[in-house]
């Protein structure tokens, strides 16, 4: 038997010991295992939300701005006399 298999035999709690640290190191490990599968897991319904949360986003971007009162019912004088709504230059012409 080689010398080194002789000192564990006579060292045995020195391997009992790496054992144990091993065995802490496993429980460790997975303890924390379970903490990132917790976390896939609300990931993963954070994921199945998104493209709800986003087509809202979206919709609401997409969205037309409310028109005043004054822009669509409240007709000015030309308007009221056949002529459109100025050029953006300002002048008035007939329709």
């Amino acid at each position: 038997m080689p010398a080194s298999c002789v000192r564990l035999i006579v060292e045995g709690c020195a391997v009992a010991s790496v054992l144990g640290m091993l065995e802490e190191r496993e429980a460790a490990a997975r303890v924390r295992v379970e903490g990132l599968r917790e976390e896939v897991a609300r990931l993963a319904e954070v994921l199945e939300a998104a493209p709800f949360i986003a087509e809202g986003i979206v919709t609401t971007h997409r969205m037309p701005r409310p028109v005043s009162v004054t822009h669509r019912s409240v007709r000015t004088r030309g308007e009221s006399e056949g002529y459109e709504r100025p050029s953006k230059y300002g002048h008035w012409y007939l329709g």
